[in-house]
């Protein structure tokens, strides 16, 4: 009785199929009539239906895909094969040609391109089922196919602001990167004497390419501006005929702005050098969102102090995350600039009245604020000197004078002139070393 019940059931599927019955497909598997079926014909269903779809030619597909009710029950069939399939081995079942991934590949290029749903996209990539970082399995997806479906899923993540599942998809994507960097092709050994090795190259190239895109933007959209502005610049400088010059300066113009939005520092000089002497820099002015970024970058390079206009015109550029208040109550902009601006005021002062520091700063820093800020630079050791608090004055040491790798250098050429003298002493017979 079972059995004529399942191919009566596995006969309706295919009717609904054809008819793009998607609502009795939804019912079938999906609530309550789904659940209380046995695994058994739940499994046999499942693969049935999954088998059937992919069958299909691709336009009939693409047309199917149009019914949400379908595509709902497809989803719910898939979760269940894949649960009940996870154990199987690539021996019996090649992962490539798996159904299941097939299906899946399908609904993904819908989500992406036809109804805009990143978000129900990558979570149906996330249970693409493939072999792990070491394996190299008969059928199994190349270190290269398996990258591009971490980077894939990144994007798509992205694209919703889903920023620690993009993250944790391109960690994923960052280890088969390492497979494919290490053997030099992102297809398995056996494999590497295969025709069309130069298109293998390209396609794997493109897909280390947006890997660093999508690691450079995960850390923007972390904050982590100083990481993000050095991944950026390095994009920003590869030189293939296939990526767009003005491609190439929209990264510099985001390296640009990470770099002037990350904590001030050696590290963060060394990338603003970087940048400003770039000879491309100066494109940026041509671009709306970017007018601004070169005068900025420059200023802060050559440790000038920035005025209130550029500052007005550098924040309409920036984006939300950048835009964001942090724990003490500043924005990330406002906090670059006080910073960038107390280093500048110390090569222009030796002391200076916490009253008069504070509008030199930003408009609106008053002396207490100006105090705080000026303490906890110090304290990072990204400013050198002192807070007299009873006269409200900082006063800034001289860092080539007093830094402590210039005082450490002074004692050895003490010690080296003393040795000197000492062995001219020898060489003469004089040897009264303690006068």
């Amino acid at each position: 009785f079972k059995l004529i019940t399942m191919a009566a059931n596995k006969e309706q599927i295919d009717k609904a199929l054809s008819a793009n019955d998607g609502i009795f497909l939804r019912n079938t598997f999906c609530g309550r009539n789904w659940e209380v079926l046995e695994n058994t014909v739940r499994s046999s269903l499942a693969s049935h239906f999954i088998r059937s779809f992919v069958s299909l030619p691709e336009t009939v597909q693409s047309i199917a895909l149009k019914d949400d009710s379908l595509v709902t029950a497809l989803e719910s069939a898939l979760a269940y094969y894949g649960s009940s399939h996870n154990a199987i081995m690539a021996s019996s079942e090649q992962y490539r040609c798996a159904v299941d991934n097939l299906a899946r590949k399908a609904m993904f290029q819908h989500f992406t391109n036809v109804t805009g749903e990143f978000l129900r996209a990558a979570k149906l990539y996330s249970a693409m089922r493939m072999g792990g970082v070491d394996d190299e399995i008969e059928g199994d997806f190349t270190f290269a196919e398996k990258c591009d479906i971490y980077v894939s899923m990144a994007e798509c993540y992205l694209a919703d602001d889903e920023t620690v599942e993009a993250d944790g998809a391109v960690q994923r994507a960052g280890l088969f990167v390492d497979k494919m960097q290490t053997t030099g092709k992102g297809k398995k050994k056996e494999d590497s004497d295969s025709d069309g090795c130069e298109e293998d190259n390209n396609l794997e190239w493109q897909i280390i390419l947006r890997y660093k895109s999508n690691y450079a933007t995960i850390l923007d959209a972390n904050r982590k501006f100083l990481q993000a502005a050095s991944r950026y610049y390095e994009i920003s400088t590869i030189k293939r005929k296939e990526i767009l010059e003005e491609n190439l300066l929209e990264l510099l113009g985001c390296a640009a702005t990470c770099a002037i939005l990350a904590k001030s520092g050696p590290q963060r000089h060394q990338i603003l050098a970087l940048i400003s002497k770039d000879e491309r820099l100066a494109q940026l002015d041509s671009m709306s969102q970017y007018q601004n970024h070169s005068v900025i970058l420059h200023k802060m390079y050559k440790s000038e102090l920035l005025q209130k206009k550029e500052i007005q015109i550098f924040e309409q550029s920036l984006r939300d995350h950048q835009r964001a208040i942090m724990s003490d109550g500043m924005t990330i902009m406002e906090r670059a600039v006080i910073e960038h601006n107390m280093i500048a005021v110390s090569k222009l002062f030796t002391s200076i009245l916490l009253s008069k520091l504070g509008p030199l700063l930003l408009e609106g820093v008053n002396a207490r604020k100006a105090e705080s800020v000026a303490a906890k630079m110090i304290s990072d050791g990204q400013l050198r000197g002192h807070i007299d608090q009873v006269d409200g004055l900082l006063t800034f040491e001289d860092i080539n004078e007093e830094h402590g790798l210039s005082r450490w250098d002074a004692s050895i050429a003490r010690v080296c002139d003393e040795f000197n003298k000492i062995s001219d002493l020898l060489k003469t017979g004089s040897a009264t070393i303690g006068a």
